[in-house]
């Protein structure tokens, strides 16, 4: 169908990255409107995660062009694009495209491929919504690279299957850490969560009260995957936090499994027994959220709107939210590891969700 076409203003308040820098230096100033070429749509933004690559983006990322509107979380209403969606709200997530080689999500307006957009879940809010898509794109990605791409008949029926595989999830009360103890639980996994403190293990134990958790300081953590799952060890490993817990997670493998890391830190090293790893005929790779595009995280997280319709992956929980305006105090919240999402509002929420 030919697009259709809400007229637009000239300007817009957006964040523009002229190159790398402080977050202390960030300002809302005012830009071009975008206009949508064909196969896109222009969505004005209502709310827009602060993300930790986004931190990284401003400091500076080899990936990015400029000058740069950075972010790749979105939720908003469309105004410009095929006229079944004008006035619709959706929301979808940037790969290797929003806030690095094309303007993000960090503005009054932004412009995405169609295909990059994905229906809001009926019970969601466009806040939620708007913290949502980087976690499960994410999580989703290392999932299926691990092996774990759908669940089990017995997960469907809604019960345990005693031969399902056991996911060991790191960092889980975190925004990845907590899409993919969900996704993984959605799949038909049995699930063992490891967390820093007390108040993360009540956390993931309010949202699954079946599984496992191994507290950070506390806890041995390959002792706790061997006790859960009779000594076999953990058939995935999905690692949100990196160096720190690398030799723990490669000790809680099972043989023959599988390990995904979604973040490490620059020039550091992390210790390997090679010699066990190749014994244990394990299996190391990772998964880069800016390998791809926006149109790939939507496909994938339009395979996810079952679970998102049904509750059983559920938003995030959204801690702080805060105006365009106060941009720098957004992204400060993130660099400081403040628990919870954190938004930037960008515009009234308008139109419907489907």
């Amino acid at each position: 169908m030919e697009a259709a076409v809400t007229p637009a203003p000239a300007t817009m308040r957006a964040i523009v990255l002229d190159g790398p820098g402080a977050p202390a230096g960030l300002q809302a100033r005012r830009a071009p409107s975008p206009q949508a070429g064909p196969d896109e749509a222009v969505v004005e933004v209502i709310a827009a995660a602060v993300n930790r690559s986004d931190l990284l983006n401003v400091i500076g990322l080899p990936i990015t062009t400029y000058p740069r509107v950075p972010g790749r979380d979105f939720c908003g209403t469309v105004v410009e694009g095929p006229a079944e969606l004008i006035g619709t709200i959706c929301w979808g997530t940037g790969s290797g495209d929003l806030g690095f080689g094309r303007d993000g999500s960090h503005a009054e307006r932004l412009v995405v491929p169609v295909a990059a957009l994905v229906p809001r879940p009926a019970a969601w809010t466009a806040v939620e919504a708007g913290a949502a898509g980087l976690s499960y794109l994410v999580s989703a990605d290392g999932l299926d690279r691990a092996g774990l791409a759908s669940a089990g008949p017995a997960a469907a029926a809604g019960r345990e299957d005693p031969i399902a595989p056991t996911v060991l999830v790191t960092g889980a009360a975190g925004g990845v850490g907590s899409a993919a103890s969900a996704l993984a639980r959605w799949r038909g996994a049995r699930l063992v969560a490891a967390v820093a403190d007390e108040i993360e293990r009540d956390a993931v134990l309010a949202a699954h009260p079946e599984a496992v958790v191994a507290v950070a300081g506390t806890d041995d953590l390959p002792k706790v995957v061997g006790a859960a799952t009779d000594g076999r060890g953990a058939e995935i490993v999905f690692d949100t936090v990196g160096n720190a817990v690398f030799a723990d997670c490669v000790a809680s493998l099972a043989d023959g499994g599988r390990m995904v890391v979604i973040t490490a830190i620059p020039g550091a090293e992390a210790p390997l027994d090679l010699f066990g790893f190749y014994r244990r005929s394990a299996t190391l790779t990772t998964a880069n959220s800016t390998r791809r595009d926006s149109a790939w995280a939507g496909e994938t997280l339009r395979g996810l709107l079952p679970g998102f319709e049904s509750g059983e992956l559920p938003p995030p929980v959204v801690a702080e939210e805060f105006a365009l305006e106060d941009c720098v105090d957004a992204y400060r919240a993130v660099q400081e590891g403040r628990r919870g999402r954190v938004l930037l509002r960008c515009a009234d929420e308008k139109g419907s969700g489907r």
